[in-house]
This record gives C-alpha cells, structure tokens and sequence, in this order.
C-alpha cells in the first residue's frame, strides 16, 4: 500500500514466487490500486495476487520474468520483456521462438481474455471472490513439481466449475517435475473443448530461459502458423 501511494513508484516487480500471496488477499486495498493502478509483475504463487486485481477491478499485469532466475542476459526473452514494458509490443509470434521450440496440439484460431499463471494457485482461489469471471478465455497454464495425475486431477476441477468449457484457446506452458518437463496432453485432452486453439511446450514456466505473459487482456490466438496479440 505505500508503494502504492509513493509517485516515485511506477510498478510493483516481485523479486520471486514464494508462498503467500493468498493470505494477503482479505487484506488489499481494491480501491487503493485502483485509484493508482500501477503495474503488477509477478510470477508463480503471485498468480493469485493478479488474478484478484483482475477480478476485483479489471487490473492488467504480467506473468513472468523474476527477478532472480529469468532476468538474465543469456534469456532470449529478456529483450521482448522490456519491449512489452515500453509499449513497443503486443504479440509473439513464430519467428520469436526456435525452430521446434512450439508443438501445435490442435489448429484453429480463437479470441478472449488472456489470463493465466500456475495452475495451482489458480485451483487455489475456485470458489473465492477473487476468480475472475469471463465467457471467452484464452488461458496459459504451467506448474513445478506436480506429477501427471495431480495436474490432471487440477484440470478436472476447472473442467467441474465450468472454466474450460468458456475456453477460446489454451497455451500449455512447461510443466517441470523432478528436473525434467512433462509430457502430458494425451492424458487430459479429453477435459477440453475439441475446436480450441491448442499449443505445447510454450516457452513459460519455471526454468531460467522463459518469457513473459500479460493477465486480464483482450487477445487473439492462431496456432499455425503461430500467433499471439493483445
């Protein structure tokens, strides 16, 4: 909150993840951010504090880019942050990755909301006032440490409360577990709408070489050849 109200700060950068980020939830001061709405750049367990800005008063943010592992000249992601900060950008698009790097899951095309982060805090706050609503989603997912049956277990529950059925695309990050990344789609398709925009091993998640994503803005998908704007 005194960032919030101190002029000389432009943006709240999380240093890191952590834990904790729910509990503050009962404690923000909604009307506060939004009188300054100053820009939130957070990952990981910080999902949950993005997602309440955007469900209680419409707050856009980014996903990504911590500051203690991501932020490193050697990530060739860290240029396309910056521009995203300045303005300069709003989209990916395929010449931004490697040869390979994308693995498109299903084809088509498809527009909403984008909104996403790690898909245990984003389970987390189900059935809470700060889970956004929205009718058309595009939704970017990835998450440590979890082994295949407790993501797809995750991915039934927002199958039960309605989320994926108001699915318009979907963007699977890196899962990683065990230091290794999963492989996991043949074991959760069946939870999605089947003429859905899907796309695999997207750059985002927890390893050093991963970009950024903006929540709680208007965006359009295409998986082939591959396309990202806000």
């Amino acid at each position: 909150h005194n960032f919030l109200s101190d002029p000389e700060v432009s943006a709240l950068y999380a240093v890191r993840g952590g834990v904790g980020s729910s509990q503050l939830l009962p404690g923000l001061n909604f009307s506060l951010w939004k009188k300054h709405r100053k820009l939130l750049i957070g990952f990981s367990d910080v999902t949950a504090l993005q997602w309440a800005l955007w469900a209680k008063i419409g707050l856009a943010s980014l996903s990504g880019m911590t500051l203690t592992s991501q932020l490193r000249t050697e990530n060739p992601f860290v240029t396309p942050f910056f521009e995203i900060l300045r303005g300069q950008r709003r989209f990916f698009e395929e010449n931004d990755f490697g040869k390979g790097d994308l693995v498109i899951l299903r084809e088509g095309e498809g527009g909403g909301v984008l909104i996403g982060g790690t898909l245990s805090i984003i389970n987390s706050l189900l059935g809470t006032p700060y889970f956004p609503r929205i009718s058309h989603i595009i939704l970017f997912l990835e998450d440590i440490n979890e082994p295949v049956y407790r993501i797809e277990r995750m991915l039934v529950q927002l199958k039960l409360s309605g989320i994926l059925s108001r699915l318009r695309g979907l963007i699977l990050g890196r899962f990683k577990s065990n230091n290794r990344f999963l492989d996991f789609w043949k074991e959760v398709e069946y939870l999605f709408p089947p003429d859905i925009p899907v796309i695999g091993n997207f750059p985002y998640g927890h390893f050093e070489n991963s970009c950024v994503l903006p929540i709680g803005l208007p965006a359009e998908l295409r998986a082939s050849p591959f396309l990202l704007k806000w």
